[in-house]
């Protein structure tokens, strides 16, 4: 009984990071696009809560991607 709850919590978890995870990237193609237009929403920027972190997952990904884009 008890690892049954053990890995109902751990899928219950791993969907919640996996949420996290999707939610960010959104954000950095929201931000992306922002950027390329050359139009830059420093409002919506400051009202997200992972705005930094988000910056800084930005910046590893341009350093990954040759041409700067992410898909």
């Amino acid at each position: 009984m008890y690892i049954f709850l053990f890995s109902l919590s751990y899928s219950f978890h791993k969907k919640s990071i996996q949420k996290k995870i999707y939610i960010q990237i959104n954000f950095i193609k929201h931000y992306y696009n922002i950027k390329k237009n050359k139009y830059f929403s420093s409002r919506y920027l400051s009202q997200n809560k992972n705005y930094l972190s988000t910056i800084n997952i930005i910046k590893i990904l341009k350093h990954i991607s040759k041409d700067n884009t992410i898909i």
